[in-house]
């Protein structure tokens, strides 16, 4: 099966969430994967999820969403599983640090993020994954940052993941966060240890 063949079923699905769902006219230059347009009925455009199909199965991914909330990402998920497939959500996606002690119950956001330099300007990256007691509870990728925080690079994206992650942990009800890091400035800005002089660093 190829990747039009599982997204063409998944347009009506998602319609059957509430979302207006279309397929684009044709499949990523690869072939592995077919974009499908999504917007919510309820509020703007949301993005584009991308649905491959290749040894491991059928799967889609929500790294071109620009707007994740829970509500969308569970109405995604349940049209997905409504045609068979497994749940993105039941893989696991990070491994803790066997040296870190997390409390049970601790509701852990895990942050990551990157730029890189190419011929046609910065493309940047960036994920969190929300988890408690070794259990995935939500993920999330993109390339979008805001444009003023462009200027920083790397630190931008870094500073989105951990923005977009803490904003998600707040929707979904939770009042204490562990966020586990590899960029010091998430730290010492949010501590005041460093002097935020920027708009991007004083969010």
């Amino acid at each position: 099966m190829s990747a039009t063949e599982t997204a063409r079923p998944f347009v009506p699905a998602l319609i059957r969430q509430g979302f207006r769902a279309e397929l684009f006219p044709a499949p990523l230059p690869n072939g592995y994967g077919h974009k499908i347009a999504l917007s919510d009925n309820h509020a703007a455009e949301v993005g584009s999820l991308i649905v491959y199909h290749g040894k491991k199965g059928a799967r889609y991914v929500t790294s071109e969403l620009k707007s994740a909330t829970p509500d969308v990402l569970a109405r995604i998920d349940q049209a997905w599983t409504s045609l068979g497939h497994a749940s993105p959500s039941v893989e696991p996606t990070v491994t803790a640090d066997p040296r870190v002690t997390v409390q049970a119950g601790t509701i852990e956001l895990w942050v990551d993020g990157a730029c890189v330099q190419e011929a046609d300007g910065l493309k940047f990256g960036w994920a969190f994954v929300i988890q408690q007691d070794g259990r995935e509870l939500i993920r999330h990728a993109s390339h979008v940052v805001e444009s003023y925080m462009a200027v920083h690079r790397n630190v931008a994206a870094e500073l989105q993941a951990v923005i977009q992650g803490l904003e998600q942990c707040r929707l979904m009800g939770h009042s204490a966060v562990t966020v586990f890091y590899d960029y010091a400035g998430i730290e010492e800005w949010a501590t005041g240890r460093w002097k935020a002089n920027t708009c991007t660093t004083q969010e």
